[in-house]
């Protein structure tokens, strides 16, 4: 493989992974100004009713872990909102 098709890859890739981030992100903390939060989840909101709490919570902690390097960037430089450390916990059995 040479180095213009490796360059190509590498910018996909990077690309992907800032367009999810911002994705999920902004998209969650849309969601979650319906029930007045400021902060976003890297899950729906009003997934985490339906669905078992504990396996939404590792996905989140697992995500908050791949995406941290853009949250700082986006906390710290661009003033972007906090993540939320824990899952809401309304409307669960």
């Amino acid at each position: 493989m040479n180095k213009k098709k490796l360059k190509k890859y590498v910018l996909i890739i990077v690309c992907v992974y800032l367009f999810t981030y911002l994705f999920l992100s902004r998209a969650s903390l849309y969601l979650n100004r319906q029930y007045e939060g400021a902060s976003f989840y890297y899950i729906p909101v009003k997934e985490a009713v339906f669905k078992d709490y504990e396996s939404l919570f590792v996905i989140h902690v697992v995500l908050y872990h791949i995406y941290y390097p853009l949250y700082w960037v986006d906390h710290n430089l661009f003033s972007g909102p906090h993540c939320a450390k824990s899952l809401p916990l309304w409307e669960l059995k």
